[in-house]
C-alpha cells in the first residue's frame, strides 16, 4: 500500500491546543511555550523518521509522550497529537498492531476536544492510513469516510478535505466500490477547482485519477476528455514538459493503445517530440527519455518516425557512454525498429551488440536481456537463420519458464515464435504439436489484460495472427491425423471465445466487471501471476487456487463470467445440440494460410472436414463480393462463392432443413442464405442461423413467449460540437454526420398496443428506464438506431441514441448517448426477438474491415443481457425495396415463431420476387443483409 505522505502529518503538528479545544479562550503563555517545545521535539523525531531511522524515531516519540503525560496529563490535546505521530511512525516500521493501539488512544483523547473536530479528523485520517498499510481495507474505509466528514464539519470543503477524499477514493477503489470512489474524486476535483482554480497542478491530480477510474469502467470519451483537461491545467500553470504533464500524456497514450487508436496517439507523440529540445534534461535522464519515447513510437507502429531519433541517440551514446546500460537499451530498441521496418540483417547486428553489452552490465537472467534476445531470435528467423534463431529462442524460454512456470501467459510469444521457426524449418512435426499444446495452455490462462498486451501493436490484430497460426497448424495436423479432429475442434472454439473476449478486453477487467466479487478475485489472482515470478515449489498450489477461483467465477451471477471463463465446446456437446438428422452445424475456421469447412451432424459418420484453399488469396475477392452484395447496381458472383464454400461439402447440404453457421474472419460477413444449393438460394429450403462460437450457440436461450412489442428510433441529431471522443471517432472513421443516415420515419400505422418511441424520446436514459420498467418479457424489440460494427476497432462498436437533455450534471455523469459493448452487458434486454435494422459493418466493406470481433462481441453482449434472438443488418438498405423487406420481416415476427421469422420473410420475398417479371428484387442487397443469431 502507498504510505501516507509525511507532509500531511505535519498538518496535525501545527495545530495549537486551542484549535482543538475551546476556541473562546486564548492559550496561556505557558501553553504556547509547551506547544513550541513539543513541536521542536516532534520535528526532531520526524527528521529521524525521514532519514529511515524508524526505531530511533519511535523512541523519540515515546520519550516525548512520557514527558508530556507527566507535565500536561494523559488527556491533553498535545498528548493526542504525539500518540498520533507515534502511530504513524510505528506503522512505517510495520508494527501495525501497536500503531492501531496508539491511534485509538489518540482518537480517544481527541474526542474530548470535540467530535467532530480538527483533531478527530487528523487522527482518523492517520488511522485509515495504518489500516490501509496493514491490509485491513474495510476498516480503513470506515475511518477515512469519517475523517472526510470530520474535515468538512471542522473546516468546510477546503483542500484538506479534498486530500482526504482522494485518500478515500484510493481505498474504496481497492475494495471495488467504484461508485463511492468516483463520488470522492468528483468532490475533490470540485473543491480544488473552487479554491485553487482550474489551471492548478493540484487540481489536475484528482482529475487525472477520476479519468483513470472512468477509463477502467470503459467510459472512454469522458476519461480522455478529463486527461486532456488535466494536462491543460498543468500546461496553464507553466508545467508543460514536467514529469506530471508527461505522465498525463502517457495515460492518454495507454488508453489509445488499448483502443488501437494509432492516429489519435500520433498527435500526442508529436507533442512529446516537439517538447524534446525544450525539456532541460541531460545525460542519463535525457537518454532514458528518448529511449522511452521511441519505444512508444514503436508500440503504435511508427517505426519510421522513431528511426532518426534512435540513430542520433546511438551516435551520442557512442561518444558519451559507449559501455552504459542506456547504450544497450538504445541498441535493443533500434534493433527492434529495424526488425519492424524489415531491415533484418541490421536488426540482428544491433541486437547482438545490445545483448552482449547488457549481459556484461547486468547478467543473463534479466528481463531486459530476455526481451532483447527474444527480438534477436525473431530477427534471425526473419533473416533466414532458422537454426540460430531456434537456439536463441530456446535459451530465452528456459530462463523465462524457470522464473514464471510452464504455462504463464507471458510465455506465449516465445512459444509462437518457436512454433513458427519449427514449422518453417521442418513442417508439422511432433515438436511442432508439442509447442502448439504449450502455446494453447498459455492462451487458456491469459486474462484479458494478457491478451491485450501480447504485442506492441493493435492487440486484436496480433491476437488474431497468433490464433490463426495456431488454428492453421492444428487443422493441418487434424487433416493428416484424424484422431486430432476433436482436439482441433475444441481449440478452434476456444479461440473464437478468446476473440470475443479480446474485443471486450477494455471492460472485462474494469470496475464494471468487479461488481461480481468472484470474477474480481479471479482477475486479481491472474494479475498477481503476471506481476510475480511464482517460485517453482508454490506453482502447483497457485495453479490449483486459480482453477478454484475460475470455477467459482463461472458459477457466480456474473453477466460476463461465462464469456470470459468458458473453455469452448467439444464435438460431443455440439452433436448433442442437434435435435434431428436434418439439422447440422457448419463451422468455417479461417486463417491466412488455409480455410476449412467442418460439417457436424447428428451422426458422427456423416461429419466432414474439407480444406477450401488459402485464405490470403481470398481477402480482396471477398471484399469485392460483399461490396457487390450490398449494392443493388452491382452483380455479385453468387455461383462462384457457392462453389468455393458449399459445393466441396457435397450434395448432402440439400438434405438439411436447419443449419447453424459458425464462420470466422471475412466469412463472418458472407450472406450464406443467398448462396446456391441445388441451384436455388439456400434460404428457399433451409433455415440458417449464425453463432459467434459453438460455445455461444450452446449457451443461447430459447424464446419464452413474450407478448409486448416496442419500437425505438431514430432519435434527434447530436449537435455539431458534441465533445465526445467516441462520437468524434465515429465521424472520422465512418464519415457520418452528427445526424443519422436517412431512414423512413416510424410508420404511424403500427398495430394498436405496440409502443413507439421516437425523436426526443429516444435517449440512452429513456431506453434504460423503459427496460427497467418492463412488466413482462417483450416479444419484439425493434431498435431503429444507427449501430456501428467497427471491424478495425472492435471496442468502438456501439448503438447511437439521441443526445441527452442538459440536467446540470457533469459530462462524465450523464449518459453520452452511445451504448457501447461494456454497457450492453449490463442491460436487461428481456426480449424474444431483437431487431437492429440500421447496423452497418465498417468503416467500409473493404479488405481491412473484414474482422468479426465487433459484430460477435455485440451479439454476445445482447444475448447475455437477455435477448434470445438477435437479428441485425450488416449494411444499410439501398432503397425502398430494402425497407419493404424490413416491413415484411416485422410482420413475420408478429405472425409466428420468432426464431423463424427471418427465414419466413426471406422465403416469402423470394417467392414474390420470382413471380415478378423483373428479377431485381432477387438481388441480395434487398433481402440478404440481415442475419439471425439464436436458436
Amino acid at each position: 500500500m502507498k504510505p501516507f505522505p509525511i507532509l500531511l502529518l505535519a498538518l496535525c503538528l501545527v495545530l495549537p491546543t486551542s484549535a482543538v479545544a475551546q476556541e473562546s479562550s486564548k492559550p496561556s503563555p505557558q501553553e504556547i511555550e509547551n506547544f513550541k517545545k513539543a513541536t521542536r521535539r516532534s520535528e526532531a523525531a520526524q527528521a529521524l523518521m525521514q532519514a529511515g531511522r524508524l526505531e530511533d524515531a519511535i523512541q523519540a516519540f515515546q520519550k516525548l509522550l512520557k514527558d508530556q503525560e507527566a507535565e500536561l496529563g494523559k488527556d491533553h490535546q498535545l498528548v493526542a497529537r504525539t500518540w498520533n505521530n507515534l502511530a504513524f511512525c510505528l506503522s512505517q516500521a510495520d508494527r501495525h498492531e501497536e500503531a492501531v493501539d496508539a491511534g485509538r488512544e489518540a482518537l480517544r483523547i481527541a474526542k474530548l476536544g470535540g467530535d467532530p473536530s480538527p483533531g478527530t479528523a487528523q487522527v482518523r485520517r492517520n488511522l485509515a492510513g495504518v489500516a490501509e498499510r496493514m491490509g485491513d481495507l474495510e476498516q480503513a474505509a470506515v475511518w477515512i469516510q469519517k475523517a472526510v466528514e470530520d474535515f468538512e464539519a471542522s473546516y468546510g470543503r477546503t483542500p484538506m478535505a479534498a486530500e482526504a477524499r482522494e485518500a478515500a477514493a484510493r481505498i474504496f477503489l481497492s475494495l471495488g466500490r467504484t461508485a463511492e470512489a468516483q463520488q470522492h474524486l468528483e468532490w475533490a476535483t470540485a473543491i480544488y477547482e473552487r479554491v485553487l482554480g482550474g489551471m492548478n497542478p493540484t487540481t489536475s491530480r484528482p482529475m487525472s485519477s477520476l479519468a483513470d477510474l472512468l477509463a477502467r469502467q470503459g467510459k472512454v470519451g469522458a476519461a480522455l476528455l478529463l486527461f486532456e483537461h488535466a494536462a491543460n491545467a498543468l500546461a496553464g500553470a507553466g508545467a508543460e514538459g514536467s514529469a506530471g504533464w508527461q505522465s498525463l500524456l502517457d495515460a492518454q497514450l495507454a488508453q489509445f493503445r488499448r483502443l488501437g487508436e494509432n492516429i489519435e496517439a500520433k498527435e500526442i507523440l508529436d507533442q512529446i517530440l516537439s517538447r524534446r529540445t525544450a525539456m532541460s534534461l541531460e545525460g542519463a535522464e535525457s537518454w532514458s527519455r528518448d529511449i522511452q519515447l521511441c519505444g512508444r513510437l514503436l508500440d503504435f507502429g511508427f517505426a519510421e518516425d522513431a528511426e532518426p531519433v534512435l540513430q542520433a541517440l546511438v551516435e551520442r551514446l557512442r561518444q558519451s557512454a559507449p559501455q552504459s546500460l542506456e547504450m544497450a537499451q538504445a541498441l535493443g530498441v533500434l534493433g527492434y525498429d529495424h526488425f519492424l521496418l524489415g531491415h533484418w540483417s541490421s536488426a540482428v547486428e544491433h541486437l547482438q551488440e545490445g545483448v552482449q553489452l547488457a549481459v556484461s552490465e547486468i547478467g543473463e537472467a534479466n528481463d531486459l536481456v530476455s526481451e532483447m534476445r527474444f527480438r534477436l531470435g525473431q530477427s534471425l528467423a526473419a533473416d533466414g537463420n532458422l537454426d540460430q534463431a531456434k537456439e536463441v529462442l530456446m535459451s530465452v524460454l528456459e530462463i523465462r519458464r524457470e522464473a514464471l512456470g510452464e504455462d504463464h501467459p507471458a510465455l506465449l510469444p516465445l512459444f509462437l515464435a518457436l512454433l513458427e521457426v519449427e514449422v518453417d524449418s521442418a513442417g508439422i512435426t511432433v515438436g511442432a504439436l508439442d509447442l502448439l499444446d504449450m502455446a494453447e495452455a498459455c492462451l487458456q490462462k491469459a486474462p484479458p489484460s494478457g491478451l491485450s498486451g501480447l504485442m506492441f501493436q493493435s492487440w486484436w490484430t496480433e491476437l488474431e495472427d497468433y490464433d490463426q497460426f495456431l488454428r492453421h497448424a492444428r487443422w493441418t495436423a487434424a487433416a493428416e491425423k484424424g484422431k486430432l479432429l476433436a482436439d482441433s475442434f475444441q481449440v478452434a472454439d476456444r479461440q473464437r471465445q478468446r476473440s470475443i473476449q479480446g474485443a471486450l478486453a477494455w471492460w472485462l477487467e474494469s470496475g464494471e466487471a468487479f461488481q461480481f466479487p468472484s470474477l474480481g478475485r479471479f482477475f486479481s489472482h491472474l494479475r498477481q501471476a503476471e506481476r510475480l515470478a511464482v517460485p517453482k515449489e508454490q506453482r502447483k498450489a497457485f495453479n490449483a487456487q486459480t482453477e478454484r477461483l475460475r470455477k467459482a467465477a463461472l458459477q457466480s451471477d456474473s453477466a460476463m463470467g461465462s464469456l470470459v471463463l468458458a473453455q469452448g465446446a467439444d464435438l460431443q456437446q455440439a452433436r448433442a445440440f442437434l435435435q434431428a438428422e436434418d439439422q447440422a452445424i457448419l463451422i468455417f475456421p479461417w486463417s491466412e494460410e488455409s480455410v476449412w469447412a467442418m460439417l457436424v451432424t447428428s451422426n458422427e459418420k456423416t461429419d466432414q472436414l474439407v480444406s477450401l484453399g488459402e485464405g490470403r488469396a481470398w481477402r480482396s475477392e471477398l471484399a469485392e463480393f460483399l461490396a457487390a452484395c450490398s449494392d443493388a447496381e452491382l452483380n455479385p458472383d453468387l455461383d462462384k462463392w457457392s462453389r468455393r464454400l458449399l459445393q466441396p461439402l457435397g450434395e448432402e447440404l440439400a438434405a438439411f432443413r436447419k443449419v447453424y453457421i459458425v464462420p470466422e474472419g471475412p466469412l463472418a460477413f458472407v450472406p450464406f442464405e443467398a448462396l446456391t444449393v441445388a441451384k436455388q438460394p439456400w434460404a428457399r429450403h433451409c433455415r440458417i442461423a449464425y453463432a459467434a462460437s459453438v460455445q455461444a450457440l450452446l449457451q443461447a436461450q430459447k424464446a419464452e413467449g413474450g407478448q409486448e412489442i416496442a419500437h425505438f428510433g431514430p432519435g434527434h441529431a447530436f449537435a455539431e460540437e458534441a465533445p465526445l471522443h467516441q462520437w468524434n471517432r465515429l465521424k472520422n472513421r465512418f464519415a457520418v454526420e452528427p445526424g443519422f443516415s436517412p431512414r423512413p420515419a416510424i410508420a404511424p400505422n403500427y398495430p394498436d398496443g405496440e409502443a413507439v418511441y421516437q425523436g426526443a424520446e429516444v435517449t440512452e436514459s429513456s431506453f434504460r428506464e423503459f427496460l427497467a420498467a418492463l412488466p413482462n418479457r417483450l416479444r419484439f424489440l425493434d431498435l431503429q438506431l444507427p449501430v456501428y460494427l467497427d471491424a478495425q476497432v472492435p471496442s468502438a462498436t456501439c448503438l447511437v441514441f439521441g443526445p441527452e437533455a442538459e440536467d446540470g450534471r457533469a459530462f462524465w455523469q450523464r449518459p453520452d448517448g452511445l451504448l457501447d459493448l461494456g454497457e450492453v452487458f449490463h442491460l436487461n434486454v428481456n426480449a424474444d426477438f431483437l431487431l437492429l435494422p440500421a447496423a452497418a459493418v465498417g468503416p467500409q466493406l473493404g479488405e481491412l474491415d473484414l474482422h468479426p470481433e465487433g459484430l460477435f462481441a455485440l451479439v454476445c453482449g445482447l444475448q447475455t443481457s437477455g435477448a434470445a434472438g438477435v437479428c441485425l443488418s450488416q449494411w444499410n438498405a439501398p432503397d425502398g425495396k430494402g425497407w419493404a423487406f424490413e416491413a415484411m420481416l416485422r410482420q413475420e415476427v408478429r405472425n409466428g415463431e420468432v426464431s423463424e421469422a427471418l427465414w419466413r420473410a426471406q422465403r416469402r420475398w423470394l417467392r414474390k420476387a420470382g413471380e415478378e417479371v423483373s428479377s431485381s428484387a432477387l438481388h441480395p442487397a434487398h433481402w440478404a443483409r440481415f442475419r439471425f443469431f439464436g436458436i
